[in-house]
């Protein structure tokens, strides 16, 4: 931890980094005199770490809280199920990208019917229909209208995409 008598920051590299931008800028002669007067109360370097800081942390919470056109992520817990014949088991882990963020609570909120439909959507498949890339392109379709018809969403408005993790099929 960097500390002073002016402030202190949690000494991360970003720290470190701005600490020395700021020490090696110039301080204009109207802050030295002001400086002067009061050396306790003013010190423009500080000040001016301290705004930059300010905005990059301000900056970053409204990347990560944007909303409007961005989208988000839910991770789904993963899935064992009975294929056709029951012989063989998929596991599954998927993620569902949202077309919209505003989607996340209903998600949460309906969670029992998207795995709902996604078992039953899984336990129709054969090994032989999973074992080739187009059957798995089929199946990230097919997962995706599963789960906005359990969201009761189209697919501009709920789930635009559909991430497997892993596919293990034994």
């Amino acid at each position: 931890m960097f500390t002073n008598r002016y402030f202190m920051v949690k000494d991360y590299p970003l720290s470190r980094l701005l600490h020395k931008f700021v020490s090696s800028l110039p301080v204009p002669s109207r802050a030295k005199k002001i400086a002067m007067k009061n050396p306790v109360e003013f010190n423009f370097r500080k000040s001016l770490a301290l705004m930059l800081l300010t905005l990059f942390w301000i900056s970053t919470s409204a990347i990560a809280g944007e909303s409007g056109d961005g989208e988000g992520y839910e991770r789904l817990e993963p899935f064992k199920v009975n294929l056709i014949g029951l012989h063989q088991v998929i596991q599954l882990s998927a993620t569902l990208k949202m077309a919209k963020p505003d989607v996340s609570d209903k998600i949460k909120l309906y969670m029992p019917a998207i795995q709902h439909e996604i078992i039953l959507l899984l336990s129709s498949k054969t090994p032989e229909q999973l074992k080739t890339p187009q059957g798995r392109q089929e199946l990230i379709l097919e997962t995706r209208l599963a789960a906005n018809k359990a969201l009761m969403l189209s697919p501009k408005d709920g789930i635009a995409d559909v991430f497997f993790e892993s596919i293990l099929i034994q």
